[in-house]
């Protein structure tokens, strides 16, 4: 291991350790990042909101489609006899 390396772990960890280099993970970026685009609360809790809302509409729309079923096929079924 070259002079840097051995120096850098020293200085890192106190003493001399033995470090395999493939665990030495160079060009690590630790400086600070651009803020997120959307805030946690947009993120998280907004997101389970909208797919709890989601649901709940999901579960009328399937009401309704079953409720109107039976005219469908009664409409259906006169539209056949009628075109014979």
């Amino acid at each position: 291991m070259s002079g840097f390396f051995q120096a850098l772990k020293e200085s890192l960890v106190g003493h001399e350790a033995e470090v395999p280099s493939k665990t030495l993970q160079l060009g690590l970026n630790f400086a600070d990042k651009m803020p997120e685009f959307f805030a946690g609360k947009e993120m998280g809790k907004d997101a389970l909101r909208v797919l709890n809302d989601y649901l709940k509409l999901n579960a009328r729309v399937r009401a309704d489609i079953a409720a109107e079923l039976p005219v469908l096929r009664a409409a259906l079924k006169l539209g056949r006899m009628a075109a014979k």
